[in-house]
């Protein structure tokens, strides 16, 4: 069903939002595996001015989608029909109720879900233990204990009606029809009235006793009548809960602007699995263990994300967050945005400068190998060694210690009627990327004698000549790279943007890629000390797609959704994004801010 008769039990899968995350979260258990929270229920129904909104709109994806707004559009006929039905009121007036915020959290036994897993190497059925996954829904809710009843039937028919839950036999995650295979139940506790359906006797589902109540104006719906009733305590009579976690406050803190935050607690995933694979033992599981501790993955805490679209904004944020520096973090060798490009031309639909420390890369993931896999921890070293008895190169001294931390990339549109060398052929964006060079005539030496060595008599590239420069170009490849005194360029596909870079290089300027006011639009907004800046102008981007998708003809399933023989040759979307990236002791994370291209 895709409108919104998943709200209750998809539970919002994140996407049914909270007022703010402080009170709400009160009502969840501290040590929710999944967590997800939005400041207004009908935070996507007030977008109808949002200017990305009416961008899209008048993109022509109407026609494209035709498919999938009809079948919306007979499914809300539908859905308000038993809606008018069960409770007097359309979808829309009963969606009203719930108007304010909504916190979803859901424990998962991940133990118990790894040993499921592995009796599927089994003879028998595999069958999950009971109370594997459990899942609490608070949302701010203004009607009353009736119509709370009668909204709850009204989602029971629906998905009796309209949802196919997999049949038991064809899953190891047995479902019960809802409510035919339930009891319903009703008490009083601690003041608060609570409504419970049992599972009958006979009946099996991993959703054994599912219910809801009201809680000081909140609905709280729950997977377990035991988590029911630990919500109601939580409230009236105290107790530990998600607002109290540490964790879950930092992460709520740095998130209290945005609309919307998720997150994955993947350190209890980890954890659950260190403790599956002991228990299992024998080599291969003290081999993993190894691997796991050298890369540090039980100190990660939570992979989340955020999504801000208030007052016309249209930002994300996606992240990990840890502890105790994991070594698998000492991989990302970077510190500060690096140089920006003065060079990069102003017509260019991508761009992007960071920096990269690959001696510092390269020492810790040594490190890593040295520490998880013990035989093989000197493996590179050999391997360093030997290139250098074969060649004479040492690549730590000649080209490692020579290059960076600045890195540099950028993509141009590719040019109508750009002659492919043959059919098969994909055509390639003129794409180059760039690093930062301190001793040219070390650095050229050793990769000129490293090609040398490995195809001599220049049976791989050949030279040609560009404002005296020498563009280095692969034979049977459309790559390329040149040397200039401060930077080493590889270029990709046809060379128009290389030659571009090669004549800015003699003579920057300010007018450059990331002077243009656009460019700077796609930025605004996001913080300063990152560890490196992407541009991306969507709309050449979408249309490249649209012409591989056009070539697809028809694919099963997909013309249900989606008008292939109507995908137009060109969006023309005017949209840009900003992309910036963040590392420091706590957390690695990309913010991106997506704005309307301003003539």
């Amino acid at each position: 069903m895709k409108y919104r008769i998943c709200t209750l039990v998809v539970l919002a899968a994140a996407w049914l939002p909270v007022r703010a995350v402080e009170n709400l979260s009160t009502l969840l258990p501290e040590d929710v595996t999944v967590f997800s929270s939005a400041k207004d229920g009908h935070l996507f129904e007030h977008l109808e001015e949002h200017p990305l909104k009416k961008i899209l709109v008048g993109s022509g994806l109407e026609k494209v989608l035709a498919p999938w707004l009809a079948k919306t559009a007979e499914n809300k006929v539908k859905i308000d029909k038993i809606y008018k039905e069960e409770t007097g009121l359309s979808m829309d007036e009963v969606m009203k109720k719930f108007g304010g915020a909504t916190a979803v959290g859901a424990k998962i036994d991940f133990a118990a879900l790894f040993m499921g897993v592995a009796n599927l190497r089994g003879n028998g059925a595999p069958e999950l233990p009971k109370g594997f996954l459990d899942a609490t829904v608070a949302m701010d809710f203004s009607g009353d204990e009736a119509l709370a009843e009668k909204i709850v039937r009204c989602y029971g028919r629906m998905f009796g009606e309209l949802v196919k839950m997999p049949a038991a036999a064809a899953s190891p995650i047995p479902f019960a029809k809802f409510p035919d295979e339930y009891e319903a139940t009703a008490e009083d506790y601690a003041g608060v009235k609570l409504h419970v359906w049992k599972l009958k006797k006979g009946a099996k589902s991993f959703i054994e006793s599912p219910g809801y109540a009201l809680i000081d104006g909140a609905m709280v719906v729950s997977f377990s009548e035991e988590g029911l009733r630990a919500s109601v305590d939580r409230v009236k009579k105290g107790g530990k809960s998600l607002a109290d976690s540490p964790r879950h406050a930092a992460l709520a803190k740095s998130a209290k602007d945005s609309d919307m935050v998720s997150y994955f607690d993947i350190g209890s995933v980890v954890k659950s699995g260190m403790n599956a694979a002991a228990k299992q033992g024998g080599a291969g599981a003290g081999q993993g263990l190894s691997v796991v501790r050298a890369l540090g993955l039980h100190k990660l805490d939570f992979i989340y994300f955020t999504l801000d679209l208030s007052k016309n904004r249209s930002d994300m944020e996606f992240g990990v967050t840890y502890h105790d520096n994991p070594g698998i973090m000492k991989i990302f060798a970077t510190d500060g945005p690096g140089i920006v490009p003065n060079f990069l031309p102003p017509d260019a639909d991508s761009g992007g400068h960071s920096t990269i420390y690959f001696d510092k890369m390269l020492a810790a993931i040594e490190g890593l190998m040295k520490e998880a896999v013990p035989a093989m921890g000197d493996m590179i070293g050999a391997q360093i060694d030997e290139l250098k008895k074969q060649t004479g190169v040492d690549i730590r001294k000649d080209i490692i210690a020579n290059i960076g931390p600045d890195f540099i990339s950028a993509s141009e549109p590719l040019k109508e009627g750009t002659a492919k060398k043959d059919e098969d052929e994909e055509e390639m964006e003129p794409t180059i990327v760039g690093i930062k060079i301190k001793d040219r005539k070390t650095v050229e030496l050793a990769v000129n004698t490293l090609i040398n060595k490995s195809a001599p008599d220049g049976a791989l590239f050949e030279k040609r000549e560009y404002q005296g420069v020498s563009i280095n170009n692969m034979k049977d490849a459309p790559m390329g790279y040149i040397f200039t005194d401060d930077w080493f360029i590889m270029s990709m596909g046809p060379q128009t943007l290389l030659e571009k870079v090669i004549t800015r290089l003699a003579k920057p300027g300010d007018d450059h890629l990331f002077a243009q006011p656009i460019v700077k639009s796609a930025f605004e907004g996001l913080p300063g000390d990152d560890d490196g800046s992407t541009f991306l102008d969507l709309g050449p981007t979408l249309d490249k797609l649209l012409e591989m998708a056009s070539g697809l003809g028809e694919v099963p399933g997909l013309s249900e959704l989606i008008n292939l023989k109507d995908l137009p040759k060109k969006l023309n979307l005017p949209i840009v994004i900003g992309v910036r990236q963040y590392k420091d002791d706590n957390s690695f994370h990309v913010r991106m801010h997506i704005a309307e291209k301003k003539k």
